[in-house]
């Protein structure tokens, strides 16, 4: 019931469902043994239900399409982008491209804290 009030990711649930399976032992290991058990098995199923619960990638849907470049991006190398405000690390999705600063261009996909973009010429 308190996963249903404050959902935090199965936290509650599988640490009740763990304590649940240790109890049946409670008559026959001591109290420390009981504890590790209930650890183990809360670990466990947590890491269990989270991979029912997180999505398969780790791109992320984009508020904004474009960005403008801060620092020159080089061929195969990382540079700075202005993004929603923010200074992101980019990367050009073709490794033989090169971009000047203060150029606009079109974001692609977010892998972590790094921006893909495209050098798109129609935005000249």
């Amino acid at each position: 019931m308190l996963e249903l009030a404050t959902p935090v990711a199965f936290v509650s649930l599988v640490m009740g469902l763990s304590a649940f399976l240790v109890a049946p032992t409670s008559s026959s290991l001591p109290f420390n043994l009981q504890v590790v058990l209930w650890i183990i098995l809360s670990l466990g199923l947590f890491w269990v239900s989270q991979s029912f619960v997180r999505p398969r990638s780790q791109s992320r849907k984009l508020d904004a399409d474009y960005a403008y470049t801060m620092t020159e991006i080089l061929p195969g190398e990382t540079g700075r982008v202005n993004y929603e405000g923010q200074s992101w690390l980019a990367q050009l999705d073709d490794p033989t491209a090169q971009l000047a600063p203060e150029q606009k261009v079109r974001v692609i996909d977010r892998q972590g804290t790094l921006l893909i973009v495209s050098h798109d010429s129609a935005l000249l």
